[in-house]
């Protein structure tokens, strides 16, 4: 049984591919029937709590997802008092959905097969999800974070593990098989460029970084409460050891009286095998923290990357012109906007704005690239659902051509001005480099899509 907020077909179809049989979702349009399917054990059931894309009912809107439907909410109630939930690729903001978890709390026999929570590994679970675990257990459930890397590698290691599997299923489910692929790139000459990417070369990426050597093992969870700590100042992530990047006494603190010493170590910063996102992390908060050090910015943790963000109390602005001459105020209040205090947030009596560029890190064609997104950042961060009004004026007009020249002025900003095809270097400490202060580098000229030449 699967209840997903989802509009897409995809279970749908692999079930199908699968089993050879079809899979019918209970949507908006036909939940009335979902109970009785229930109580009737008529399996497999699967509900699409938004509803279906291909239909005329569809949750799609904030006041849509303010709550849910009557009946779905009946079966999934219903449902978690008689098995055990598993949740995947879902992060708890959906306020109705995550309401209706807390309606099988306090329901009598509460999950009695367990309530698994899966998230990415090194990731930090928002704060109404880590509320709702922490009930969960008080209530006498089993209730786990299962940290992954994917769902596909998550799924395969279930399937791996199962006995006595149907003849020509295996077939199915691992179908997918690693080839040699070479597609020949055109050479870039001829005809004038077509599209302006978003993606700046990186020229340097570091190898190496410091192993921290502890008097007791270490775990994802203890490295996650480090970082969370603001005196923290050291790079960290966990690789089965400890890494970091920063100054010996900075690390030493991170770990006070546990802390034995450190020694250069060589790592692959290539996180695509065995999708090692814990790498990419350690990758993009070095190289936030080296583009931040002597420029006016703040770094911000912010799904896959990191966001760069004007700092409001900074002194020497001058670099900001480009950018300021296309937003106005870089920083500032959003008018009339003011949050009464509610159960998980205090009142917020003025919202702050400032403009940013989420930055991160990915490959194409073989290369690592530097991906810049224009933003505008809101403080504090649970207040943007509430600033959508003044984000959609603001951000009305970046289009093709503004949004260009906001990315040119990123540019400058992130190079110091540095000028057109220039590699610039940086790193996030001061003093002299090495392998806990490493080298980052990129290149000021974006890639580019060009039509191909045809002499």
């Amino acid at each position: 049984m699967a209840f997903t907020t989802n509009f897409d077909p995809v279970v749908e179809k692999a079930f199908a591919e699968i089993s050879w049989k079809p899979l019918s979702a209970y949507h908006l349009e036909g939940a009335h029937n979902v109970v009785s399917a229930l109580n009737n054990e008529q399996f497999s059931i699967y509900c699409e709590l938004h509803g279906d894309f291909q239909y005329d009912s569809i949750k799609n809107l904030s006041s849509d997802l303010a709550t849910q439907n009557a009946e779905f909410s009946q079966c999934m109630t219903m449902a978690g008092a008689r098995f055990g939930f598993v949740v995947a690729g879902y992060s708890g903001r959906d306020e109705s959905v995550m309401a209706l978890f807390d309606a099988i709390l306090k329901a009598p026999n509460p999950f009695p097969l367990g309530l698994y929570w899966m998230k990415m590994r090194g990731s930090t679970p928002i704060g109404s999800v880590a509320s709702l675990m922490e009930g969960a257990k008080a209530a006498g459930v089993r209730a786990e974070f299962v940290d992954i890397e994917t769902y596909d590698t998550v799924m395969l290691r279930l399937w791996r593990n199962l006995h006595n599997q149907p003849d020509g299923l295996d077939a199915k489910v691992r179908k997918g098989r690693a080839g040699t692929v070479q597609i020949s790139v055109p050479e870039p000459k001829g005809s004038k460029p077509l599209l302006r990417f978003n993606g700046l070369p990186v020229t340097k990426v570091p190898t190496t970084c410091a192993e921290v050597e502890l008097k007791t093992a270490s775990s994802w969870e203890a490295i996650a409460d480090l970082k969370r700590q603001r005196e923290t100042s050291a790079v960290l992530t966990f690789d089965g050891k400890v890494l970091a990047w920063g100054g010996r006494h900075d690390i030493e603190d991170a770990f006070g009286g546990d802390f034995l010493g450190m020694s250069e170590m060589t790592f692959d910063p290539d996180w695509r095998a065995g999708s090692r996102l814990h790498i990419k992390n350690f990758l993009e908060e070095a190289f936030a923290r080296a583009i931040c050090r002597e420029r006016p910015l703040l770094q911000r943790r912010q799904g896959s990357g990191v966001s760069l963000i004007v700092d409001h109390k900074a002194q020497d602005v001058g670099i900001l012109e480009d950018l300021h001459r296309e937003t106005g105020k870089v920083t500032g209040s959003v008018p009339g906007l003011s949050l009464s205090a509610t159960e998980e947030n205090e009142a917020v009596h003025q919202v702050h704005f400032a403009e940013a560029v989420h930055m991160s890190l990915g490959y194409a064609d073989n290369r690592l690239w530097l991906l810049l997104k224009p933003d505008v950042w809101i403080w504090p961060r649970f207040a943007r659902q509430h600033a959508t009004n003044f984000l959609d004026k603001r951000k009305a007009d970046r289009r093709n051509d503004k949004h260009d020249r906001l990315l040119s002025a990123w540019i400058g900003i992130l190079s110091d001005h540095a000028g057109r095809d220039v590699e610039v270097t940086f790193s996030p400490f001061d003093g002299e480099t090495g392998f806990a202060n490493p080298v980052f580098g990129f290149s000021t000229q974006t890639g580019f899509a060009m039509k191909r030449d045809r002499t």
